[in-house]
């Protein structure tokens, strides 16, 4: 009979196929695939039980298991005393299936619960530094291999030999990898990177230099800037505490990687998409907060019937993006103030979007989050969840760093470094809704009880 952990490494080695965006491809038909890792947790879930009823496992509990229930508890209430509020706004058009109204908000529950089940599953089985490097190692293939299979597939499509991709009108084609969004793609690379860069201190030989460089490459290409800041403090954060316990040849390995990424973009930038450098412009313009007053004025002073900014949806330009997250935001914020303690309920931000916006913000067809995991609880769930929420994450990264300071080891900060990460692309994208996060938390709670 197969073993709770071999099925759960074996889990692990799908993870950046089948759950990279697990939400998507169970939300939008016909991907539901997504499925298919949840009913893999299941069975693992289920034969841990039994492992432990028949005595060759002894399961595990940490306060931080009671922080994580509190907190989908309170979600729960919160979706309870909202039942009433969940209607379908006339101006939202084209919701079947799984996204309507109740059902929906039905479905991200039991979502957030299957992804506190696997932090669980995780904490069961990675009980020792041995399993953690294994469980890393087999991520920052898996992760590598889905990465190549992104970078691959762009350039197919950039020297003419795929016809059928399709991709939203961006200033030039984004990597999606296995995900069904370049941010989702880049949010799984944000963790895995720095799991590959334990592995390449560590191991010798060219195929974790490969492993490295072609994660890297596909997060360069995904254009996620949330995705390049998250990554950017998560390898600091490895190189500054890791400095001791880093080989002095894994610098000259990882100034060659990056000096082979800055030679790939020109090549591409060369031979095949003539305005690829340009697009880190485009891009990068998003970020940059102190003209948000002045396109504010600019958008406030426009004609929406000649289509111009935010109205259209354009995704090209990235000012547009810029006061598109801004009203997201702001309507966040409005739905706080205006629920403070319980929230509007699981999966409501979409629903009474239009409810809260601004008056000078357009209305939209739907939202399903704000791009902040931080308004994302405040705003469904009130806030004291968000402060249970930060509470266990706090609880969860300190007893981390307490075990990695006390015996030094790479894995283990890979692990902090990449959950950190995460932590800084939640301020600009939803990652509560993508199962690597979970993964993540799940190791951090193994690492500070080992």
């Amino acid at each position: 009979m197969i073993s709770a952990e071999k099925l759960f490494y074996a889990l692990l080695a799908v993870l950046p196929f089948l759950a990279v965006s697990p939400w998507q491809t169970i939300v939008y038909p016909p991907l539901y695939y997504g499925f298919i890792y949840f009913v893999l947790m299941a069975v693992v879930f289920g034969l841990l039980i039994f492992e432990s009823m028949t005595g060759k496992r002894k399961l595990r509990f940490n306060f931080i298991f009671v922080l994580l229930s509190l907190f989908f508890v309170i979600y729960g209430l919160s979706l309870a005393l909202n039942w009433k509020s969940i209607i379908l706004d006339p101006n939202i058009i084209g919701l079947s299936g799984l996204m309507k109204p109740k059902v929906y908000n039905l479905f991200a529950y039991l979502y957030l619960l299957l992804n506190l089940l696997s932090v669980w599953l995780t904490c069961q089985i990675i009980d020792n530094v041995e399993k953690l490097k294994k469980a890393i190692l087999i991520v920052a293939v898996s992760g590598a291999l889905a990465s190549f299979y992104g970078v691959a597939t762009i350039l197919a499509f950039m020297f003419g030999l795929i016809k059928t991709l399709v991709f939203a009108p961006h200033v030039v084609p984004r990597l999606y990898g296995t995900a069904t969004e370049p941010q989702v793609f880049a949010d799984l690379l944000i963790f895995i990177i720095p799991l590959s860069l334990a592995v390449l201190a560590e191991r010798k030989g060219i195929s974790s230099w490969l492993m490295v460089f072609i994660s890297m490459l596909a997060l360069v290409m995904t254009f996620s800037m949330g995705g390049w800041a998250g990554f950017a403090i998560a390898a600091l954060l490895f190189l500054i505490f890791g400095a001791r316990t880093i080989p002095a040849g894994f610098y000259l390995k990882g100034l060659s990687i990056v000096l082979m990424i800055v030679l790939s973009i020109f090549m591409i930038k060369t031979f095949l998409c003539p305005d690829y450098l340009f697009a880190f412009k485009s891009f990068s313009s998003k970020y940059m907060i102190w003209n948000l007053p002045k396109e504010l004025k600019d958008y406030r002073e426009s004609d929406p019937s000649k289509g111009k900014g935010v109205y259209n949806g354009g995704y090209a330009e990235k000012v547009d993006d810029k006061i598109t997250r801004f009203f997201m935001a702001q309507t966040a914020v409005n739905m706080i103030k205006s629920h403070p303690m319980i929230g509007i309920g699981i999966g409501n931000y979409g629903f009474l979007y239009n409810q809260y916006r601004s008056p000078d913000s357009p209305i939209k067809n739907f939202y399903e989050k704000p791009h902040n995991i931080y308004y994302e609880v405040m705003a469904e769930s009130g806030i004291l969840n968000f402060a249970v929420f930060m509470f266990a994450i706090a609880a969860a990264l300190f007893y981390a760093a307490r075990s990695t300071f006390k015996r030094p080891d790479l894995y283990k900060l890979a692990v902090i470094s990449g959950f950190i990460g995460l932590l800084i692309h939640g301020f600009s994208f939803g990652v509560l809704a993508h199962n690597q996060m979970f993964f993540a938390l799940g190791l951090l709670i193994s690492i500070g009880e080992e």
